[in-house]
């Protein structure tokens, strides 16, 4: 096992949006798979030995291209979804739903947008990845997932706030962590 392994938490490419269905089932635009070849492109200097994603297609599809562009094996895991909120609309007014990002990570333990508040999203996630990372045991891990989970959990590590965090995540965006201490090593925040 090397001394000090990385962890890559990135955010999936940009989804077709289709308003009538769950953001959850929302596959990757032709933008997304253009930033995902582009995530593939930058990732040959910061070579990881692993791709998982979560199950939802667009994060799926985004860990596709990049193991298959990489020639790395590819591994989609349970619970790596967004923030559980399949019970809200599609906001289409983006000063609306960041608002409601706003209070889900202001009142972390109330239940302020969707099913899940953001001490359950949390918990969860993080139960995930450290699954994920004690099953690559001596890998280095690209693990495709999802914006608020994500700042959530590098937040939490690093004693940052989590709303700056997840609106300056771009689409395929990039936070590289040391494992296990998720110490913040660099933000990439767009492709």
């Amino acid at each position: 096992m090397s001394a000090r392994r990385r962890l890559f938490l990135i955010k999936h490419g940009r989804p077709h949006v289709v308003p009538e269905l769950p953001a959850r089932q929302w596959t990757l635009s032709d933008e997304g798979l253009r930033q995902s070849e582009r995530l593939a492109q930058w990732f040959r200097a910061h070579l990881p030995t692993q791709v998982v994603s979560s199950l939802e297609p667009k994060a799926r599809e985004t860990g596709k291209v990049l193991a298959s562009r990489l020639k790395l094996p590819f591994s989609p895991a349970p619970n790596l979804h967004e923030h559980q909120r399949e019970n809200e609309p599609y906001f289409p007014d983006v000063a609306q739903f960041e608002a409601k990002v706003r209070d889900f990570f202001a009142e972390p333990s109330r239940l302020t947008f969707g099913e899940e508040t953001a001490d359950q999203a949390h918990s969860r996630f993080s139960q995930a990845v450290n699954k994920v990372m004690d099953e690559y045991l001596i890998d280095d891990v690209a693990l495709v997932a999802h914006g608020t989970v994500i700042a959530l959990l590098v937040s939490r590590a690093n004693g940052l706030s989590p709303f700056p965090l997840w609106k300056a995540l771009g689409f395929c965006g990039v936070i590289e962590v040391e494992w296990p201490s998720l110490k913040l090593v660099q933000v990439m925040e767009r492709i």
